[in-house]
C-alpha cells in the first residue's frame, strides 16, 4: 500500500496539498498528523492525533512525506519556539519516516533560505534544508515560495498589506519575487514529488508560478 504522510495539513499550503493528494489518486492512503481532528472525510484519508512535542516512531510503512509545518516568529512568540516548529519538528519527522521506509521528502521553506543569512527566519529555513539534505533521502524536494496568497484561518495584517501592494504593482515585480498562491505551491509539490528518484531539487518561487 503506497502511503503519503502529511504534516502541517491544516496550514495554508497543507490544506491545498491534502486536496491535491486526495483528488489525483497517486497514493492508496493519505495519512495526516494533526493536533486535533479536522472536518474532512475521504475513503483514503486517515487522521492521526499527534503531540509534536512527543513524536513517537512512525507505525506505518511510508513512501513519501510532505512537510508543510511552519509558523512565524510573531505567532511563536520566541525564537526558540519558532526554531522548534520550523527546524526540529521537520527533522524529527524526516528521521522517523526514513526509518519507516520513506523514499521521498518534500518541504516548503521560503525564498531567501540560507543558513548563513543575517535574518533569523531565513537562517532557520536554510538550516532545515541543510540538515534534511544530510539524511540521505532518494528524493528531497525543497520549495522556496515568496509571499503566499490564499485564505488563511488567521488574519495577518502585515501580510494583507503586502499582498495588496504586490498585486497592485505586480507588473513591476520580477517573477521570482511575486506573491504566489498556496494552491500553486501545493500542486508543484504534488507533481514534483512524483519524481521520486531524482535526488535533491530546489524549486524557486518563479518556477512554482508555472503550476
Amino acid at each position: 500500500m503506497k502511503t503519503a504522510l502529511v504534516v502541517g495539513a491544516t496550514g495554508l499550503v497543507g490544506r491545498y496539498l491534502v486536496d491535491e493528494l486526495l483528488e489525483h489518486g497517486t497514493f492508496d492512503r493519505v495519512v495526516i498528523w494533526v493536533r486535533k481532528p479536522i472536518d474532512l472525510q475521504h475513503p483514503i484519508l486517515h487522521q492521526k492525533m499527534i503531540d509534536f512535542e512527543q513524536i513517537g516512531p512512525v507505525d506505518i510503512e511510508v513512501h513519501s512525506v510532505y512537510c508543510c509545518l511552519g509558523t512565524t516568529i510573531r505567532k511563536a512568540g520566541r525564537k526558540d519556539v519558532f526554531r522548534r516548529v520550523d527546524l526540529e519538528f521537520p527533522l524529527q519527522v524526516a528521521q522517523l519516516a526514513l526509518e519507516a521506509g520513506a523514499h521521498a521528502y518534500g518541504i516548503v521553506t521560503s525564498m531567501g533560505a540560507d543558513p548563513l543569512s543575517k535574518f533569523f527566519y531565513n537562517q532557520i529555513k536554510g538550516e532545515v534544508e541543510k540538515e534534511l539534505a544530510a539524511l540521505g533521502y532518494n528524493r528531497l524536494l525543497i520549495l522556496r515560495p515568496s509571499m503566499l496568497l490564499g485564505e488563511r484561518t488567521e488574519s495577518r495584517w502585515g501580510e494583507t498589506i503586502g499582498k495588496l501592494f504586490m498585486q497592485l504593482f505586480s507588473f513591476l515585480i520580477p517573477l521570482n519575487y511575486k506573491a504566489v498562491h498556496a494552491r500553486k505551491v501545493a500542486r508543484a509539490m504534488r507533481i514534483k514529488m512524483e519524481d521520486s528518484d531524482l535526488g535533491t531539487e530546489v524549486l524557486s518561487s518563479g518556477s512554482i508560478q508555472a503550476y
